[in-house]
């Protein structure tokens, strides 16, 4: 959903991506590949990605974040992602971590990105 909210997915399904992710299915390796190589994405650990766990509020805010020109760690903690989000007029405290994070969610949260403040 990121790399097509930033209107790379031809980018990335015509790019040679290589992560060091081994659980990312064949159909999503050219999305991973172009969000780990421009930064988007660290993953779980060193080796995975996380494709079998659902994603939460913190990690896509944290996607989305970093599509700004955010840089986490130093702009926000990822996993507090939200208050960053709120700050800036992302989102307006609706999301703390806790609950769950849905499809409409996703949707909310792309569609207040701003397009003209996206570095890509």
């Amino acid at each position: 959903m990121l790399v097509r909210l930033l209107g790379k997915e031809e980018a990335a399904q015509k790019g040679a991506w290589t992560t060091p992710f081994t659980d990312v299915p064949n159909w999503a390796k050219p999305y991973v590949g172009y969000a780990y190589a421009n930064g988007l994405t660290e993953g779980i650990s060193n080796t995975l990605f996380g494709s079998q766990e659902l994603v939460t509020v913190s990690q896509y805010l944290t996607f989305v974040l970093r599509a700004l020109g955010y840089e986490s760690d130093r702009d926000f903690k990822w996993d507090t992602a939200w208050e960053l989000s709120d700050k800036i007029g992302l989102t307006e405290g609706e999301y703390t971590g806790e609950g769950e994070f849905l499809r409409g969610d996703l949707a909310i949260i792309s569609y207040n990105t701003p397009r003209s403040m996206r570095r890509w």
